[in-house]
């Protein structure tokens, strides 16, 4: 009976952590470019290996200003006159195309950080946005690709998730020594 309830809470664990693992952004950095006022899009994809709904929030740095920490990620799209159009809510299985959307209403180069997360869980998933406005023909400032942002990955104070993550893997070894062990004395009777 102990056997069948360790067992039991071992699978429930092993699940967590595997929806933890289960859902992704990609490509994880879109870089926009166009005129201001004129609406420029990109897509990205969302996947998740089974149907769960996520929530989608957009932040950016100052204008001017880049880099990958998400603390430094404090405005809403109204705050630095950018209109943003994407799904705010989705329920995903597999793989969904979406697509993401600006209005700059003043020329300049933006910094963002789409994340979405999973319904009820402290999981987040996110990508960077480099959005380039130029008004009219102007281009002189840059190449949104040659700003020297790069990465793959959301950086930030995930203390949460990751403590929680730590913890089911230790929650699990010592689950399975325990199993291991308890087996072992069962066959030496």
């Amino acid at each position: 009976m102990k056997t069948f309830i360790l067992s039991f809470l071992l699978l429930v664990l092993s699940l967590q952590i595997s929806c933890a693992a289960g859902f992704s952004l990609s490509p994880t950095q879109i870089d926009l470019e166009g005129p201001a006022g004129e609406e420029v899009c990109g897509t990205f994809f969302i996947n998740s290996a089974s149907p769960e709904t996520f929530q989608g929030e957009l932040f950016w740095e100052r204008a001017g200003e880049s880099g990958r920490d998400l603390s430094s990620h404090i405005f809403k799209s109204s705050e630095i006159g950018i209109n943003s159009i994407f799904s705010k809510n989705l329920t995903v299985k597999g793989l969904l195309e979406q697509r993401l959307c600006f209005i700059s209403h003043s020329p300049g180069i933006y910094h963002g950080v789409l994340l979405y997360r999973m319904s009820g869980k402290p999981i987040r998933a996110g990508l960077w946005i480099t959005f380039f406005t130029y008004s009219g023909k102007d281009t002189s400032l840059a190449n949104p690709s040659n700003l020297g942002v790069s990465g793959h990955s959301v950086s930030g104070s995930y203390s949460l998730v990751g403590f929680v993550l730590l913890l089911d893997f230790f929650v699990l070894l010592v689950l399975f020594s325990f199993l291991i062990l308890m087996r072992g004395k069962r066959l030496n009777k």
